[in-house]
């Protein structure tokens, strides 16, 4: 592997060029991690309206792994909150040929939304078409998104699965909360990572995946887009948007903004110390008549064991 460092105002670039997926060039900051035994969970939690519950403490929550039940050791409120746990948000952004005709509009909707995220530690911008790219920001640098994202035009094939897979080997290394935003139609044209392969990346992961799927100009593979999109969603306690035209993006990133700061981040010691592969069936209850929560439904040992 041969690693190239360098510094430009305020984002550090790492260019890595490695054995993986073909065409992938990866720019990101190098980061490092202690490894610990705690098990994440994203969790949001609804009313019998719907309407999404922001004001629940510590002990309003019950958490089971394979149906006995946890101390919590960590809790947060919503993104911008307050408290130590650091945010650290992924924005996976499809610029392929695909998405070309709506590019200009989704560039000016990422870039309002990115500006309105409180509390946020730094930010991963993650562009691919044929390759992959990324680039770290501190915090929520909108000026220097924006400037990058101005940059970006549509070419090439759809390497969505590797883009994925390449920003959850980066960002599952860093401490604190991580939250991915998507941005994709869910075809893939290029990749080498296979879907099963990511499938099982997401389970192993205590990252949120959120998506904003346009979808208008698919056809005939919209609903079975759809429901991959849905998939990789639900595997992580997040959720799927998929607005009718891109001219509804600002209402969509509008809903994702509310779901950001209602959503409770918990975190617990598993009772089983052992790496065997085998699937922790998580489940979180809220202490109330008619709450209702979604978040990750477990997560794979052997992955969490990978990660020493």
């Amino acid at each position: 592997m041969r690693r190239v460092i360098a510094v430009i105002g305020a984002i550090f670039i790492v260019c890595l060029m490695a054995d993986g997926p073909a065409g992938i060039r990866l720019h990101s900051q190098a980061t490092f991690r202690t490894r610990t035994d705690l098990v994440a969970v994203g969790v949001s939690v609804s009313d019998t309206k719907g309407s999404l519950v922001t004001n629940l403490s510590v002990e309003d929550f019950e958490v089971f792994e394979d149906g006995v039940r946890q101390s919590v050791q960590v809790f947060s409120r919503g993104v911008g909150a307050g408290g130590e746990i650091p945010l650290h948000l992924g924005l996976l952004f499809d610029k392929s040929l695909s998405l070309e005709r709506d590019l200009a509009l989704e560039r000016t909707a990422v870039t309002r939304f990115l500006a309105r995220v409180p509390g946020v530690e730094d930010t991963t911008l993650v562009e691919f078409d044929t390759d992959v790219r990324l680039t770290r920001f501190r915090g929520n640098d909108t000026a220097g998104l924006a400037t990058r994202l101005q940059q970006a035009t549509a070419s090439g094939w759809t390497a969505f699965y590797d883009a994925v897979a390449v920003y959850f080997d980066g960002a599952d290394q860093t401490d604190g909360r991580t939250i991915l935003i998507m941005y994709t139609d869910g075809e893939d044209t290029r990749s080498q990572t296979t879907l099963t392969r990511l499938l099982n990346q997401l389970r192993a992961s205590s990252i949120t995946v959120y998506a904003v799927g346009l979808l208008n100009q698919v056809g005939p593979a919209r609903e079975r887009l759809q429901a991959r999109i849905r998939q990789m969603t639900e595997l992580t306690g997040g959720l799927a948007f998929f607005p009718p035209t891109a001219d509804d993006l600002d209402a969509v990133y509008n809903r994702l903004l509310e779901e950001l700061k209602a959503q409770y981040f918990l975190g617990y010691s598993s009772p089983n110390p052992k790496q065997d592969g085998t699937w922790r069936r998580i489940e979180v209850r809220v202490k109330g008549a008619g709450m209702r929560t979604r978040a990750r439904p477990g997560y794979l040992a052997a992955a969490r064991a990978s990660r020493r």
